[in-house]
């Protein structure tokens, strides 16, 4: 039974990654109606569940039931930057910041960030570097997103000038792999 949930959940995730990853509505939809072919039965069963016993259509329940996966999908997994997590729904001031990391002797977190993104990101970003689009914006969110998961995200000679939280600071000191 393990290897059943464990391979749900990976498939959630690569579900989830392709739909941070699509470039428009159309890609989103069919992702979600792939998501909602393996996960809309479990939803339903919770919203019946949180319904005590409210009675719904079979409409009502396939419409909370999509709305529910797309909020899931827009809005869970591990921590995940959306546009909107930017002042404004604006990432192009950070973006810019990270280019600029590119001179010589430049350390930080951006710098770190923008050395391990895609070529393909760096050249979208680059090819019109006064004003980044948002679909740029959101290839550089979805990478940013997935260096997220890299445990050679964290270096402790471009994070050498931030404080950590004590937490993170415990987690980091305690894991050999950091």
């Amino acid at each position: 039974m393990l290897i059943i949930v464990k391979a749900k959940a990976l498939s959630l995730d690569n579900l989830h990654d392709e739909y941070d990853r699509s470039q428009d509505d159309l890609q989103r939809e069919r992702i979600a109606a792939e998501a909602y072919e393996h996960f809309g039965g479990k939803i339903r069963g919770m919203i019946l569940r949180a319904a005590k016993g409210l009675r719904l259509t079979d409409d009502q329940l396939a419409a909370l039931t999509w709305q529910a996966l797309l909020r899931g999908l827009a809005e869970s997994g591990l921590t995940r930057f959306k546009l909107s997590s930017a002042p404004h729904s604006d990432w192009q001031p950070m973006i810019l910041s990270m280019v600029d990391t590119e001179k010589p002797g430049s350390r930080g977190p951006q710098a770190r960030i923008w050395a391990m993104l895609s070529p393909e990101a760096k050249a979208a970003v680059l090819a019109n570097p006064k004003y980044v689009k948002t679909t740029v914006q959101n290839t550089v969110v979805a990478e940013i997103n997935k260096l997220l998961r890299r445990r050679d995200l964290y270096d402790p000679q471009a994070w050498s000038n931030i404080r950590l939280p004590e937490e993170t600071a415990t987690f980091v000191s305690a894991d050999p792999m950091m």
